[in-house]
């Protein structure tokens, strides 16, 4: 299985940074951990309460400034998934225990004010590819609403060998067809930076922290990529 980031993705945004997780052997069946789901909530009061963390945080607003430049008229409607996150808990909204691996992405996204997604990596039928849209690929989402089509141009994170699209808008929303489940035993983790609001460094440690989260509470055996314009291919 090869990743790939399309070239013209760093030609237009070159500050792109994503940190790859690759968890072999999960155990995904917890339904429930009580030091894991604490952690979330720790994290999740805390960023409830802080005034200097909003969806207009730096690190958020550099993906929201992001979204803007997509070139269909529906993106001014989109947001990232860390924008997701943070309203909700401005809201005074509780984010799900939904499974350990679901858990851990959040709670790294929440940390890092960034965005995390996750697929599982035996659903994948070709390669992993995040590019650009041709219109014709498949997206059934996460939580219901149907399936419908990318708009053509649109980023997407896409399974090249079913055209399944795995999460819409770069980092928006997550797909059905390859969604972490509590039967999921591999998977791939993502963590997407933007480096002229994030450092480097800051990126590798929380792509680190994934997994050693990962094989703490999934007993996984993990390995650590990290994707950029100077290595946007990797073989898995």
């Amino acid at each position: 299985m090869i990743y790939r980031i399309e070239p013209r993705i760093f030609e237009q945004y070159p500050a792109f940074f994503r940190g790859v997780v690759v968890a072999a052997s999960v155990d995904n069946t917890a339904t429930a951990n009580a030091e894991l789901d604490q952690l979330l909530r720790q994290r999740a009061q805390e960023i409830e309460v802080d005034p200097e963390i909003s969806v207009d945080h730096l690190r958020i607003k550099g993906w929201s400034d992001v979204y803007r430049t997509f070139e269909f008229e529906e993106a001014r409607k989109l947001h990232p998934s860390i924008w997701q996150l943070v309203s909700r808990i401005k809201k005074k909204k509780t984010i799900p225990f939904i499974s350990p691996l679901v858990c851990i992405s959040n709670l790294i996204s929440l940390t890092y004010l960034t965005p995390s997604g996750l697929v599982d990596a035996s659903k994948v039928i070709g390669d992993l590819v995040l590019g650009y849209a041709l219109g014709s690929e498949t997206f059934v989402p996460i939580g219901g609403g149907g399936s419908c089509s990318p708009w053509p141009g649109e980023i997407i994170y896409c399974d090249s060998g079913s055209g399944n699209v795995m999460c819409r808008a770069w980092n928006n929303r997550g797909g059905m067809e390859t969604a972490v489940l509590p039967t999921t035993q591999n998977a791939i983790i993502d963590v997407d930076g933007l480096l002229t609001v994030i450092p480097r460094e800051e990126m590798e440690v929380a792509t680190c922290e994934v997994a050693e989260l990962a094989q703490r509470f999934c007993g996984a055996s993990t390995s650590v990529y990290f994707l950029s314009a100077a290595n946007p291919t990797l073989e898995l």
